[in-house]
């Protein structure tokens, strides 16, 4: 079996095994639209669909519900991944696949029901269609960027601390360099094409990361990196 006819149904196994807590977190975007909406003072003021899914802040809820999310698919023994792949290099790929499919479900989630939560609170039409486009394109690829992350520092850390590391790192950025907010809240309106190559030149390093980690690690004899 060809390693692209492969990973759609390692995804879905894994998302099989995890699906309950996967629903959950999943759930939990809705249920805070529909609070945000019974709080009704704290979506006023919103002209757009994105300004109403930044509403619930990306470091805050977004990103810590995503590496949550991620962190429960990736739960697999070593014995499996080597069992699944012949190769190192498809290791790395799958799980640069596996965080790309886990961002584009978890962004479909947020505008879908942001979209809906939006139109049938503020009787709105949508407008800028292209502009929601871009802003669909900038979050899942911040998403994937953020989740990558996670699976480098997982090499180098356990899981939980991982997790803490990336929401902190984020958090972080909001408050000093502002270069997530930059990209999802004006990368309309400031190069977006060059927000958009420089998410990529992040998932690119990222990658090479991930694979120089999985050339360098033991699957047999225990970890050759310390």
């Amino acid at each position: 079996m060809t390693f692209f006819r492969k990973v759609p149904r390692f995804i879905l196994q894994d998302w099989k095994l995890r699906r309950k807590v996967v629903m959950i977190v999943l759930g939990l975007i809705p249920v805070l639209y529909v609070l945000g909406v019974l709080f009704s003072g704290f979506f006023n003021g919103v002209s757009t669909i994105q300004q109403f899914v930044l509403l619930l802040r990306f470091e805050f809820t977004y990103c810590p519900l995503f590496v949550l999310m991620i962190s429960v698919t990736r739960d697999l023994d070593t014995s499996v991944l080597v069992r699944r792949f012949e190769r190192r290099d498809e290791l790395a790929l799958y799980q640069t696949v596996s965080v790309a499919w886990d961002a584009l479900i978890f962004t479909l989630v947020v505008l879908v029901f942001g979209i809906c939560t939006y139109l049938f609170h503020f009787h709105r039409k949508l407008t800028g269609d292209f502009s929601l486009v871009a802003f669909t394109a900038r979050f899942w690829l911040v998403l994937v960027s953020t989740g990558l992350l996670f699976i480098v520092l997982e090499r180098w850390i356990n899981r939980v601390l991982s997790a803490l590391a990336v929401i902190s790192l984020v958090i972080v950025d909001r408050f000093t360099l502002k270069a997530i907010p930059l990209i999802l809240e004006v990368g309309d309106h400031q190069r977006p094409f060059m927000n958009l190559l420089m998410l990529f030149l992040v998932i690119v390093v990222l990658l090479s990361v991930i694979m120089n980690q999985i050339n360098r690690r033991d699957f047999y004899h225990g970890d050759d990196s310390h």
